[in-house]
């Protein structure tokens, strides 16, 4: 993981974009195992770790029906392939799980039209909510979108 991130291609899209240190990644890692508000899943592809996909619980009352995720293919070769957005559907069901959740974000930069391009083949929307930086947006699906995205995906499937 610790190599993924510090790729210049996948740094560039984080909004922490210095080079992580072992000590930093370890701290990180430590903070996620006793966090039970976050979970954190390798992206596999062909049986091959490709890259790492997170959601988190809201940071505040107000947001407690939302979950937020982070996600990164670290394997250059992967990149394409839709593992991401097979990832985002499979969190997406996970979240969507949870009765209490009813909307998941997340706040991506501007530039990063590949990763915009994947959650909107995952069925998410630009929204008019700010997101913590200027140079980024918030992207969200919301349960009904979800439910309406699954429904006719099975109803093709039959």
């Amino acid at each position: 993981m610790l190599r993924w991130r510090n790729l210049p291609e996948v740094r560039r899209w984080m909004y922490t974009d210095h080079e992580i240190t072992e000590k930093e990644h370890d701290q990180w890692f430590e903070s996620v195992l006793r966090d039970e508000s976050r979970q954190y899943w390798v992206i596999m592809l062909d049986e091959q770790p490709v890259g790492v996909i997170g959601l988190n619980q809201g940071d505040s009352e107000s947001a407690a029906d939302e979950r937020s995720f982070g996600v990164y293919i670290g394997e250059s070769s992967a990149r394409g392939s839709g593992a991401a957005t097979s990832a985002l559907t499979q969190v997406f069901a996970f979240a969507f799980s949870d009765p209490s959740v009813h909307r998941v974000s997340a706040e991506v930069l501007s530039a990063n039209e590949a990763a915009i391009r994947a959650y909107a083949r995952a069925g998410m929307v630009r929204s008019e909510r700010p997101a913590q930086r200027t140079d980024a947006i918030v992207m969200l699906i919301d349960r009904a979108t979800w439910t309406t995205k699954t429904s006719a995906s099975l109803e093709a499937k039959v």
